[in-house]
């Protein structure tokens, strides 16, 4: 299990630990994406066009943006389809720009052709990689390997992955010292086994932030791929899961499909050069000082009010509320039927709670993603019109990507619901929670990453479990008073302990205990890993 971490830790400290474990040895950022990006927006009064500097979505940049423009890090990322005036801009700043949080990045682009980008990311990294690390294969019906798919594995996604390994050598073989290397995500699982034949002596960890399903799924996709998967990521000195179960599973991928020598007890891999690599669970967190500052917010002050008035109405009416990407992962459409099952099974809820869900646009141009917002607006006018009255709708549906109206949400909620399929961690999960009042109850999936922490104060659910998932709602919405206060203090303490910081801290320290320990020829005993 991965233990928890038991000091406090804010940013400077974070720094300050990079700088006396890593000393100068340079840091090397690589993902898919650079943590900002350039938009080019009109003003409402003036019509005048201007350009923006704006902050990468998602979890992965806010996790390493503290780290990446707090020091001298270099973050390499793909020059995508939009990146253009990016890519213009770090030609005439050597390389730097700043952000609106007033931190400077030294960022570097990858420049894949149009083909090369879209083979990597539209047909390799999704739907491929991500349908399966996500199980949402009918395996009947897909996927089904083609030429194609092989031609945009070999020029597409293992194209891309070189790009990278090569700008990553390019970097290090200017510095003085061996680099360390921080590789993000699924989208580059082959660049550490490049990266490790050019530079032996670097240190080099790839952190990957979606589950890792078992060994036996892995063999829906074809045995050239698997290999160079793991041959790839094998050149790491620590690879870094979110949950214990995505680290055993690992494991088990490695011993079955390498027949290399794996030890449980210490988490580690035994690989043909000598080597031994480290496979280890950070659960990753959220910035709680971030969200603090985001309800202040006035915009976020706005929205508040807003929804306080609404709900003013209906004082008594509980609210459950979820807000969530429209991905197939997050299990919409079942957390509609179980809201369905519940009104059908206790009438006297009827017009007594409601459910908000705040859905964020995502990958609007794969099909199987289109179909799956229609088929949520179609449950979502069956049951209003099966259910709702004058006075009373219930779902209310809100599609955009809007951060203050989800924090000012967060606040409102009785019931936080958190049901995905399967998540590598799910952030809205202590995302929510900090935002949340002192009574509100998390009812989350327990194949969310976020579960293996925050289980002991959450009601959990099993996601396939529709009636399951009825009385969980039912059991938060009429829980003591008392004891939803005591489950949320607990939740907020867990997540505040486990913040950020730690997540980032963590791997610093493991890092230098890892690299210390293969400069002697060992491998540091299981219990100094954070």
């Amino acid at each position: 299990m991965a233990m928890p971490y038991s000091w406090n830790v804010t940013r400077e400290s974070v720094i300050q630990r990079y700088r006396s474990l890593l000393g100068d040895r340079p840091l090397i950022i690589a993902a898919n994406r650079a943590p900002v990006s350039i938009k080019e927006l009109v003003d409402p009064v003036t019509h005048t066009p201007y350009r923006k500097v704006v902050m990468g979505a998602g979890g992965l940049v806010t996790a390493l943006s503290e780290l990446a423009g707090s020091t001298h890090s270099l973050w390499i990322g793909a020059g995508a389809p939009g990146d253009e005036l990016l890519q213009a801009a770090l030609e005439h700043t050597n390389g730097r720009v700043s952000s609106p949080d007033g931190r400077s990045y030294r960022i570097r682009l990858v420049q894949p052709t149009a083909r090369q980008y879209n083979d990597h990311y539209n047909v390799v990294s999704n739907p491929l990689l991500w349908f399966l690390q996500h199980y949402l294969w009918d395996a009947s019906k897909a996927p089904s390997h083609t030429s194609e798919l092989s031609k945009a594995w070999t020029d597409g996604y293992r194209a891309v992955n070189s790009l990278f390994a090569n700008a990553i050598i390019e970097e290090a073989h200017g510095a003085t010292k061996p680099p360390v290397i921080l590789i993000q995500d699924y989208q580059l699982y082959c660049v550490a086994g490049e990266v490790r034949k050019a530079l032996p002596t670097a240190t080099i960890q790839q952190f990957v932030h979606i589950p890792w399903p078992g060994a036996q799924y892995w063999k829906l996709i074809p045995l050239y791929m698997r290999r160079d998967i793991l041959h790839g990521m094998l050149g790491c000195s620590i690879i870094g899961f979110q949950t214990s179960r995505d680290v055993k599973q690992f494991l088990d991928t490695v011993q079955q499909e390498l027949g290399y020598a794996i030890d449980h007890e210490s988490e580690t891999i035994t690989v043909p050069d000598g080597r031994t690599v480290v496979a280890h669970a950070y659960p990753i967190s959220i910035s709680t000082s971030e969200f603090v500052e985001m309800q202040r917010m006035e915009e976020t002050g706005t929205y508040r009010d807003r929804f306080a008035r609404e709900r003013s109405a209906n004082p008594t009416r509980s609210c459950i509320v979820r807000v969530d990407r429209t991905d197939l992962t997050k299990n919409i459409r079942r957390g509609f039927l179980a809201y369905e099952r519940l009104l059908e099974q206790h009438p006297e809820l009827r017009e007594a709670v409601e459910f908000w869900a705040f859905l964020i646009p995502t990958r609007q141009n794969v099909p199987e993603y289109q179909e799956y917002f229609r088929s949520i607006q179609s449950d979502i006018a069956r049951i209003n019109g099966r259910f709702g009255t004058a006075s009373w709708t219930p779902i209310r549906l809100e599609h955009e990507d809007n951060r203050p109206k989800g924090v000012a949400a967060y606040e409102q909620c009785d019931v936080l619901f958190v049901n995905p399929v399967f998540d590598g961690m799910n952030l809205v999960a202590k995302e929510g929670i900090i935002c949340s009042k002192d009574e509100t109850v998390l009812v989350l999936s327990e194949n969310a990453g976020a579960y293996e922490e925050l289980h002991e104060g959450a009601v959990g659910i099993d996601p396939f479990d529709v009636d399951g998932q009825a009385e969980a709602l039912y059991r938060a919405i009429t829980m003591p008073l008392a004891e939803k206060r005591r489950r949320n203090a607990l939740l907020k303490e867990i997540v505040q302990r486990n913040s950020i910081g730690k997540w980032i801290a963590a791997q610093l320290d493991d890092l230098d205990r890892v690299a210390s320990a293969q400069q002697h020829g060992g491998v540091p005993p299981r219990d100094t890993l954070q």
